[in-house]
């Protein structure tokens, strides 16, 4: 396809084949493919990533408020209090203003991230149309499509926390739309809104720093732009990627290259270059497959997902002899400027930012990584369809859509049984993330060597009996049988493992084997003593086990660490009260309702204190404040009758006192 693409005169305005209602139709048609592949997932639940970054982000649920510290902080930053690896305020932010709209609620959260990949089809469809400005809105029109329904995007799409991906990709699309209207036009505006929104897309998410490859091929290949004038406007771009790498740089205390990569989340750490080169190419051959062949898909790839292979591996020799071949067409058609080759690095230049082959990164691999590097597959595809049907792509003759859809039938009939095929697989692996449960159970199938599939789902489960969530004995039995496999499962692929060490510590203590826990919580903490909640568990299990003194070191420690923890207040409050302290008790139990308002253990606890101290009506008051945040508590129940008693009304004393028998009855079946 030598030249073919390339636009006779930079000065010449755009032109299309048929009038802007019909384009626009064509775009809405791509746009709305991608809307209602994923409207499926208005009503999932948070998943995944989107606890750390949207549900329990301290930043995020100040909403407003939070806006300004996000742009002062790392990615993670309001999770677990470090400046380092990532920096992405823009993204945070909108989580931030999502909570601000609609505290605790991810259907806003879902709809948006579908909106915008909508809108994202919208403008594909309009950047490639100027792009191959010499053809007609064949091949814009099939490769749009083909991006929007293929099913490595459901990732990005049904996980709020992915929105980074959707918006660096979308503000890239901006940038590159107005930075072509620029070379044809001139206008200083253009290129001013094609600058920031350039700097916007660094900032959802650094990512977008390879798209300063992008730019200067795009205006090489489909403009008749010369190369000093290229180098003139591209130095404007460079300008804005060192202006972010500074901010970035003054923000984070380690930047991706220096920090300290964990092997459970990068099966090739440890691996020597030679095994990890080899590994890396299995994996960069898979992404091939997976973009021609979508299944299996999972949402986990660590240790030990992938084995480290030598170079000897068939599938590393295939894979290397594939990326060769792609070399070897790259280098012979670049200065034809052939589409192919464009499309062959608009897929390569941002995938080998995340191979491992220069520099380790915090995942060996991931679906997401492919969303936007799968555009170049779908103009490929959509060329090679075109080719085969031998469609004529300077036919300009059309007096409305229906003659162009005739004309094309053949093209347009094979593209829309890819699509019924992508679709189908979209839709079914959309449905898959719900929720974690769902999610984790389905792909532990397909990814059983993965410690973290291991742990992620035996967690979840543990979580469930830990939170009370879990009601008939016969559930709950078969929860915890399910909960230990999957531990134990995970530490024998990785002994090193610390957060099922952690959960089978909790699993100990809600068996009320306390000294147990404490043994595995201390085995736990050989591996990371930096982890708050160990301590605070720690000193739960010695109050459950009557020494206190211990209890309360530990507990001491967690606040040392963590200054807002209100759980390890709560916890010392329980220890002041046994130990006869009331009034210690009261403070530590308002200071932990203080930083967490809607701590139900808190409440109930302030209320039974109130009530040795026989003030009534304050206990009453805070029963009546931990009813409203939790109403299956059948021991609340009883300490409301109790305090009925005391206060001479038998009639509500029997009420609720029957009601608290009444669960735990059910509860007992």
């Amino acid at each position: 396809m030598a030249n073919q693409n390339k636009k006779k005169s930079s000065g010449k305005s755009f032109t299309g084949i048929l009038s802007n209602r019909s384009v626009f139709i064509l775009a809405l048609i791509v746009a709305l493919l991608g809307f209602l592949l994923y409207s499926g997932t208005f009503n999932h639940k948070y998943v995944l990533d989107d606890y750390p970054t949207v549900k329990e982000n301290k930043l995020t649920k100040k909403g407003f408020k939070g806006i300004p510290e996000i742009y002062k902080h790392s990615y993670w930053y309001g999770n677990d209090g470090k400046d380092d690896w990532l920096y992405r305020p823009l993204s945070v932010s909108v989580f931030a203003v999502e909570w601000e709209f609609w505290p605790d609620n991810p259907k806003p959260a879902h709809i948006i991230n579908v909106l915008l990949y909508a809108l994202t089809g919208l403008l594909l469809f309009y950047t490639l149309r100027k792009l191959f400005i010499s053809q007609n809105l064949l091949i814009p029109f099939v490769a749009s499509g083909l991006f929007m329904a293929h099913p490595l995007h459901t990732e990005v799409i049904a996980n709020i926390k992915s929105l980074d991906e959707i918006l660096t990709f979308l503000f890239f699309l901006i940038s590159m739309n107005t930075l072509l209207d620029f070379s044809r036009k001139g206008s200083v505006f253009l290129l001013i809104v094609s600058l920031v929104s350039f700097f916007l897309s660094l900032m959802a998410k650094e990512s977008a720093i390879t798209y300063l490859f992008m730019f200067p091929l795009a205006l090489y290949y489909y403009t008749d732009v010369p190369l000093k004038k290229i180098a003139w406007t591209i130095s404007f771009f460079g300008a804005v990627a060192l202006g972010y790498l500074i901010i970035r740089g003054s923000v984070l205390s380690s930047q991706t290259l220096g920090a300290v990569v964990s092997i459970i989340d990068n099966t090739v750490v440890k691996a020597d270059y030679i095994h990890r080169f080899a590994t890396a190419m299995v994996i960069l051959g898979m992404y091939i497959k997976l973009l021609i062949f979508p299944h299996p898909l999972a949402y986990d790839y660590s240790y030990h997902t992938f084995d480290i292979v030598s170079l000897n591996d068939p599938w590393a020799i295939l894979s290397i002899l594939i990326y060769i071949g792609l070399g070897i067409y790259l280098l012979k058609n670049f200065l034809k400027k052939d589409t192919i080759a464009f499309s062959i690095v608009l897929y390569i230049i941002p995938v080998i930012l995340v191979s491992n082959i220069f520099f380790l990164t915090r995942s060996t691999a991931a679906e997401r990584f492919l969303y936007q590097p799968s555009l170049g597959f779908a103009i490929v595809v959509a060329l090679l369809l075109a080719r085969l049907f031998k469609a004529d792509l300077k036919k300009t003759n059309f007096k409305d859509l229906t003659s162009f859809f005739k004309t094309y039938s053949s093209v347009l009939l094979l593209t829309v049984a890819l699509l019924v095929c992508y679709s189908f697989k979209t839709v079914n692996r959309a449905a898959v993330w719900k929720d974690n449960i769902t999610l984790f159970g389905t792909d532990l199938k397909t990814i059983p060597k993965s410690a973290r599939a291991q742990y992620s789902y035996a967690n979840d489960v543990t979580q469930s009996l830990v939170k009370d969530s879990i009601k008939t004995k016969t559930e709950q039995e078969k929860a915890y049988a399910e909960a230990m496999d999957g531990l134990n499962k995970a530490l024998k692929i990785y002994d090193g493992y610390f957060e099922p060490y952690f959960a089978l510590g909790q699993l100990a203590a809600y068996k009320k084997e306390y000294a147990k826990s404490i043994e595995i919580y201390k085995k736990a903490m050989s591996l990371n003593k930096d982890y708050h909640f160990l301590y605070n568990n720690i000193g739960n299990n010695y109050f459950r086990l009557g020494q206190l003194d211990s209890a309360l070191k530990y507990l001491h420690i967690a606040i040392g660490m963590k200054g807002d923890y209100a759980e390890a207040y709560g916890n010392i409050g329980s220890v002041y009260f046994t130990q006869g302290k009331r009034d210690s008790a009261l403070e530590a139990y308002n200071k932990a309702i203080q930083m967490d308002p809607k701590y139900y253990d808190a409440y109930k606890n302030l209320g039974s204190t109130y009530g040795m101290l026989k003030e009534y009506n304050k206990a009453m008051e805070n029963f009546f404040k931990a009813m409203k945040i939790k109403s299956t508590d059948p021991d609340l129940y009883g300490f409301i009758g109790m305090t009925y008693g005391f206060m001479g009304d038998q009639v509500n004393a029997k009420v609720y006192n029957d009601k608290a028998d009444q669960i735990r009855q059910e509860r007992a079946r």
